[in-house]
């Protein structure tokens, strides 16, 4: 193919991407993006994505639809449908949880997900509250195709929510998603929570290799809950998210307050609230006389100012807290710079 037939067709695919809307354009960008971003990721790239001709090096403009095409001649058609399929589609979106996927707070965001764009599920067989960031490593891990339709994929997995991501976007899906969400979790993940957090363990997997990530949480335990009312809120906040992106290496931590719908005041977005449990255990006695322990707890906040999500959450707030997987605290390093030196 001449070098010059090769320009034309690319700015045939430039004008119309650009007669697109706004929206449209980032969701093509993104899912182009992020495939490119994974396949260097991981070392798999299919023939079809080496390039072909010399005269087209790789440049910074390949996050391009257009540029990306240019690049890789050979996989013109494969990109081109894609784009086809995005468009009409709409954003590929994750969802998963860590109570299991028969709970009611995965099934709403499943529900609301699914007037979004297209899903993918993939959440454990059985409920893992409290698993935070475990994945398996001695047993083999399962998947159970539930459901498949245009559009819609559902899957159960007998790991925790870290390893539901890992095997979907490994696994299951042949592109990184526009977008996970996680939760609707039984119970808050505000404050010290967060770091036992099955439901924002997965969300950290999701920002770990660039996807935008959220996890949504409502401040009761109580598997009977009913989440439909909020339904809206859930759908605002990931639209948001969709259309505006976040920063690299960011993902959010959203909890709902357990109040009437039309109690709700509004968003707010917070610092995470400085607080510890106090626990304790309940020792019990089995038939043949061996002690076994149940843990519990209360929950202790410190009094640290009224812009964090536990404050929010108590006077009636969605709270809203960009978090990251980066622990360094960068504040400390210069502080212990004297430690070091040989030994």
């Amino acid at each position: 193919m001449t070098l010059i037939f090769r320009k034309f067709r690319a700015a045939v695919i430039f004008l119309w991407f650009f007669s697109l809307d706004g929206s449209q354009r980032k969701n093509i960008n993104a899912q182009i993006f992020h495939q490119f971003k994974y396949l260097v990721a991981h070392s798999s790239w299919p023939e079809e994505f080496v390039p072909r001709h010399d005269s087209f090096p790789l440049s910074p403009f390949c996050r391009f639809p257009i540029a990306f095409i240019a690049n890789f001649e050979p996989c013109y058609e494969n990109l081109i449908n894609l784009l086809k399929e995005i468009n009409k589609q709409g954003p590929l979106i994750f969802v998963t949880n860590d109570d299991g996927i028969h709970a009611p707070g995965i099934r709403l965001l499943i529900q609301q997900m699914r007037k979004m764009g297209s899903v993918v599920v993939v959440a454990p067989d059985k409920p893992l509250s409290g698993t935070a960031h475990a994945i398996t490593t001695n047993t083999p891990l399962r998947l159970k195709l539930l459901a498949k339709e245009p559009g819609y994929e559902e899957y159960s997995c007998n790991g925790n929510p870290a390893d539901c991501v890992k095997l979907g976007f490994r696994i299951v899906m042949k592109n990184l998603p526009d977008l996970l969400v996680s939760g609707i979790n039984h119970g808050s993940n505000s404050s010290i929570s967060i770091i036992y957090s099955g439901t924002m363990a997965a969300v950290f997997e999701g920002a770990m290799v660039g996807v935008p990530s959220i996890g949504f949480s409502f401040d009761n335990y109580s598997q009977d809950i009913d989440v439909k009312p909020f339904a809206d809120v859930v759908t605002h906040i990931a639209q948001k998210v969709l259309d505006e992106g976040l920063p690299d290496g960011v993902c959010l931590n959203v909890n709902i307050p357990d109040v009437p719908r039309n109690e709700l005041k509004g968003i707010k977005i917070c610092r995470q609230a400085k607080g510890s449990w106090q626990e304790d255990f309940d020792e019990r006695v089995d038939p043949v006389g061996r002690k076994y322990y149940w843990l519990k707890g209360v929950y202790l906040r410190d009094g640290d100012g009224a812009d964090t999500d536990e404050v929010a959450l108590e006077n009636k707030y969605v709270s809203i807290v960009p978090v990251h997987f980066d622990f360094t605290s960068y504040e400390s390093i210069e502080s212990l710079k004297s430690w070091e030196g040989n030994v």
